[in-house]
């Protein structure tokens, strides 16, 4: 079992009076920037802490900060014998104060190792502070690290496009699903479907493709109602466990997508427009999470799910035909921060009002309900790859909206760069970095192992292309 070493310190930097905000009572200046810091000098050690607790005490409101995910740092001390500045992984808070308050510092490990720090901090000079050096290690089994809890208030929704077999209709399945939730309602038409109501539906979906292997099949779209929270992702749990039942009878291909719906009544336009920027700034990240048929480029994209980032770049791809680029990242990002107003960031996003691309602010335009709609997931009824887009989403949008604006990548900047960045400054939960990481890592080589062969496709395909697969596979 390896040990590790760990720095505990702080960077200061003290506000002018025209800095510095007002405390809670308004009387004095809070000149004092600090950053409380837990510095490990690798990402492996990084892996050992499950979380860090900076403790303030009851003085402060909140008097806990916690943080569960470390940003590579290259301003930190080295904490080796070499005594050299070198980047690290820094768990960390940022916060202001009229006075110095003694910190608690609690370093949980994977395996229930609990290590306690108390640091004073150094309210003079600039920069950081020689931190003190302890080291540790944990004995215990260490744990999977685990999601970062949905908020408890947080909306969403979700839409999952599937077929069956002739011989299991809608009704069949809605008694199965009522097993779980409760209440699950059989709509006839896609007028009645766009109504609001109270619980799940099968809604028929007429631009879903039959699998050659099973032409006149059923097709639909199970919606869900407004969800909220942990509570929500559970039901989602009970939903995909009751669609197990039906194994090989119900099924997916390359025709169908998985839509989230995420409630942004709360955000105001400067916060949907730092969430509009982020997504064109990682959207060819994104793409890496899902098969070619889900990218950009694809047939299936240009009629499901189009390009927000081509869109804000006037219609046409950021580099023209003869490779000279047309627009650059800061001229994307520019225009999405000159836009004022909804209709103006949806003109940007979506141009022509269509609601057919990866990010869809439609609904916001229309008033109809408010929420953005991710669009670009596929099909699927494993809990694992829905629960897994529902937190990214929801992190991506409440980071996105709460976080200062972002900034544009150079041109050099490598996909590998681009994925770190999302994750470290914007996602912040491992948990989901892991996941998607292995998800790059498996596509990856199924791309490699299928290429120029034959057997790529199966016989069960939506127009003799998609291959389709069990709701489990």
């Amino acid at each position: 079992m390896s040990s590790y070493q760990i720095a505990v310190g702080n960077t200061y930097r003290r506000l002018s009076d025209g800095e510095a905000p007002l405390d809670r009572s308004g009387s004095s200046r809070k000149n004092h920037d600090v950053t409380f810091f837990v510095d490990v000098p690798t990402s492996e050690a990084a892996d050992v802490i499950a979380l860090v607790i900076f403790d303030f005490g009851p003085t402060f409101q909140p008097s806990e900060y916690k943080c569960p995910s470390p940003v590579p740092s290259k301003t930190a001390y080295a904490i080796d014998n070499g005594g050299q500045q070198r980047s690290v992984m820094r768990f960390a808070t940022r916060q202001t104060m009229y006075g110095a308050v003694s910190c608690s510092i609690r370093v949980r490990c994977r395996g229930g190792t609990t290590l306690l720090y108390e640091h004073s901090p150094t309210l003079s000079g600039v920069g950081t502070t020689r931190p003190a050096v302890h080291r540790f290690q944990e004995l215990r089994p260490m744990r999977p690290l685990r999601p970062i809890k949905m908020p408890d208030g947080f909306n969403f929704g979700i839409e999952l496009e599937l077929t069956s077999e002739t011989t299991v209709s809608s009704e069949d399945i809605a008694a199965q699903l009522r097993r779980g939730v409760g209440d699950v309602r059989v709509i006839t038409s896609y007028s009645q479907g766009q109504q609001q109501i109270g619980g799940w539906k099968l809604v028929p979906d007429a631009s879903i493709v039959c699998n050659i292997s099973q032409p006149n099949c059923n097709t639909f779209e199970l919606v869900s109602p407004v969800l909220r929270g942990g509570d929500g992702l559970s039901e989602v749990a009970k939903i995909a466990n009751d669609l197990g039942f039906f194994r090989g009878q119900v099924k997916v291909n390359k025709s169908m997508g998985y839509h989230v719906h995420i409630d942004v009544s709360g955000l105001s336009v400067p916060q949907l427009v730092k969430v509009c920027q982020n997504f064109v700034k990682y959207e060819d990240v994104m793409d890496r999470f899902f098969p070619p048929s889900r990218r950009t480029g694809s047939e299936e994209s240009a009629r499901y799910f189009q390009s927000n980032r081509v869109s804000v770049a006037g219609g046409t791809s950021a580099y023209s035909y003869h490779g000279h680029r047309t627009q650059t990242n800061r001229e994307i990002h520019n225009s999405l921060g000159r836009c004022h107003s909804i209709a103006d960031l949806a003109d940007a996003m979506h141009q022509g009002g269509s609601r057919y691309y990866k990010l869809n602010l439609q609904n916001l335009v229309s008033e109809r309900q408010p929420t953005i709609e991710f669009r670009q997931h596929s099909a699927t009824a494993s809990y694992d790859k829905i629960s897994a887009w529902v937190r990214f989403c929801s992190r991506f949008v409440a980071n996105s909206a709460r976080l200062a604006s972002p900034s544009p990548f150079s041109s050099t900047a490598s996909l590998d760069k681009q994925t770190d960045a999302l994750f470290y400054y914007v996602i912040k939960d491992r948990a989901l970095r892991n996941f998607y990481i292995a998800r790059i890592d498996e596509l990856s080589a199924a791309s490699s192992h299928f290429e120029g062969s034959a057997s790529a496709c199966c016989s069960g395909c939506a127009k003799g292309r998609a291959c389709s697969r069990s709701i489990r596979g």
